[in-house]
């Protein structure tokens, strides 16, 4: 007799028996647990930068190497990422997705101006020189390899190689897993420590204070008073500057913010209650500011500047 079935449930397929369908069902799933977890794009790595050729850093490059050939995800492009020292960020830009990414063992290169060899993609974002970070990231998110160099006060990136910073006409480039100064080798096999135009082994340490300049803008007492006074702090390298507000032998503010290298950040110095209280009915008073800035080398540079604020 044939089997009755309960309204509602489902007929098993013909001919294979419903234990053996379960039986296949528990293989495939022991099957997608035991596949390898990796993501597709997990070996490409940062493997060679140059800051500087030819006596420019019109003249740079940032090399990548991903030594199998792996299916890179399609969607939202890969891109570039630059920081300085101090872990700021520098810009970024698009690689690209899916067949545009270069891999099998073929460095991928992006550049600009005279690097020896023509880019894959062109490089939009200035390297700094004396301190940097280069980072591979996901465009959704993630970064998958990190290349640093010279004194770096804020890394970036979990996984990661560093070494000194390059001098003009030599690289940074990894070798055996570690990262470590050589000829450029841009499109090419990395020359793994032999000198380049800078001379082999480490660059010298930076001892150098950074060059900073601070200026305080002409602003009135009522401003000052209901948003704070306005400082222009600019450096030649990426740091930390810390300034301090006083008046009359007393600091009303303490502020602390992250510099770009040559780019000019404007410091916002906000009163207190107490502070701003004791300024109503003053029709002029002076105002000074203290500045310390240190670079990712830790040199540090210190400025003083006031300025008479009127009503």
């Amino acid at each position: 007799m044939a089997p009755a079935y309960s309204r509602g449930k489902k007929f098993p397929h013909p001919g294979v028996h419903p234990d053996v369908r379960t039986a296949i069902a528990a293989l495939a799933a022991l099957t997608l647990l035991a596949a390898p977890a990796h993501a597709a794009d997990h070996l490409m790595t940062v493997d060679e930068v140059a800051t500087s050729l030819g006596a420019s850093t019109a003249n740079q490059f940032v090399e990548l190497l991903d030594p199998a050939d792996e299916p890179f995800l399609l969607g939202a492009p890969y891109r570039l990422a630059v920081y300085d020292g101090a872990g700021v960020g520098v810009g970024s830009q698009s690689l690209g997705s899916g067949m545009a990414i270069v891999d099998g063992g073929t460095p991928m290169l992006v550049g600009r101006g005279a690097i020896g060899a023509p880019p894959d993609v062109a490089l939009t974002v200035a390297l700094p020189t004396s301190a940097g970070q280069a980072c591979f990231e996901r465009g959704n998110g993630g970064r998958i390899h990190c290349l640093r160099w010279g004194t770096i006060a804020n890394p970036v990136g979990s996984i990661a190689a560093g070494g000194p910073a390059p001098g003009d006409g030599q690289s940074l480039q990894i070798c055996s897993g570690t990262a470590a100064l050589g000829a450029p080798t841009p499109k090419a096999s990395n020359s793994c420590g032999a000198g380049g135009g800078g001379g082999p082994g480490t660059a010298p340490a930076d001892r150098a204070p950074p060059r900073v300049s601070a200026v305080i803008p002409r602003q009135t007492l009522a401003a000052v008073r209901n948003r704070g006074l306005r400082v222009r702090v600019r450096s030649n390298e990426a740091g930390r500057a810390r300034a301090w507000l006083r008046r009359r032998g007393r600091t009303l503010r303490t502020y602390s913010a992250a510099l770009r290298a040559n780019v000019t950040r404007t410091v916002t110095l906000r009163l207190a209650p107490a502070a701003r209280r004791a300024l109503i009915g003053v029709r002029a008073t002076r105002l000074v500011v203290r500045l310390r800035v240190v670079d990712a080398a830790g040199n540090a540079r210190n400025l003083t500047r006031s300025a008479v604020v009127r009503r």
